[in-house]
């Protein structure tokens, strides 16, 4: 499931250069108006013949083909929006330009397809460690299934996550808690709580380098990257489901500012106990 967006897959596995990958994107880009409507089609939102129609009156207007859908009745702003979303986020595309600037092969992109689809599969131990009954299930397995991988892929931690328990207490910081706010629908707050030990080890690793001074600052600052990338790729899956979301920049307390992290009245907490390699921490969810 994780990295959501096969460019990112490539660059970081060396499968192609920034140069070629940022080449391919605008060359995507130039070709979003046909695109779109592609989608809109696969998505079964418009058929092609409504499509044609809205080409056909383009030639005559500068208008963007999702405004041209709307204003012809075609689409809706929430279907456009699960359109444009769709299109970002589809690695076909992609794989198509890159071929087509010659910076791929068909053989190549197969394998690297192969490779990422692997890579997207959820984990499947995770259906035994969130509770059964809860409303949000499929967003919480996102965001725990999305938190493993990036652990994985850019800390280089193999994160381990416990049985969820719901929990009345406060929490206490272990050192720093960074916490970001998905707002829309649904409300939930998402949060790390680290011990300084781990939060170092996760901030040199980003860093690639053991000689990275772990400051407060240059911690709070990495940890609350690390959050923001899970989240915001968890959104992405999120958003394909219909949901409308979105997520505020991460927040980050220090044990010197904050001691403990209590829920507001109405609030559940979901704690998830959970290790690495060098210590543990706490995955929880505010809903």
């Amino acid at each position: 499931m994780i990295p959501k967006f096969f460019g990112q897959f490539l660059l970081e596995n060396k499968y192609v250069s920034q140069e070629h990958l940022f080449s391919a994107l605008q060359y995507q880009q130039s070709e979003d108006a046909i695109k779109i409507g592609e989608v809109a089609v696969l998505l079964k939102l418009m058929t092609p013949e409504q499509v044609q129609k809205v080409h056909r009156q383009q030639r005559q207007t500068d208008e963007y083909f999702g405004e041209l859908a709307i204003s012809m009745g075609f689409l809706n702003e929430e279907q456009l929006q699960k359109t444009i979303n769709f299109q970002r986020n589809n690695h076909i595309f992609l794989g198509q330009a890159l071929i087509e600037l010659d910076y791929l092969t068909k053989e190549q992109l197969k394998t690297y397809l192969d490779e990422f689809e692997n890579e997207q599969k959820p984990i499947a131990s995770l259906e035994y460690i969130i509770p059964k009954n809860i409303d949000l299930y499929d967003e919480i397995f996102i965001l725990m299934d999305v938190s493993i991988k990036i652990f994985r892929r850019m800390a280089d931690l193999h994160l381990k996550i416990g049985k969820g328990f719901y929990s009345n207490k406060n929490v206490d910081n272990k050192y720093l808690i960074s916490l970001i706010r998905l707002v829309g629908n649904p409300e939930i707050k998402y949060f790390l709580n680290l011990p300084q030990k781990v939060a170092c080890s996760i901030t040199r690793n980003l860093y690639k380098s053991k000689e990275v001074d772990c400051d407060d600052e240059t911690i709070c600052d990495s940890i609350g990257e690390l959050s923001n990338i899970i989240c915001g790729n968890a959104i992405s899956h999120i958003l394909e489901s219909g949901r409308n979301i979105s997520m505020t920049p991460p927040l980050s307390y220090l044990t010197m500012n904050r001691e403990k992290l209590s829920p507001k009245s109405g609030q559940k907490l979901l704690l998830f106990p959970a290790s690495v390699q060098i210590g543990e921490l706490d995955v929880g969810i505010l809903y």
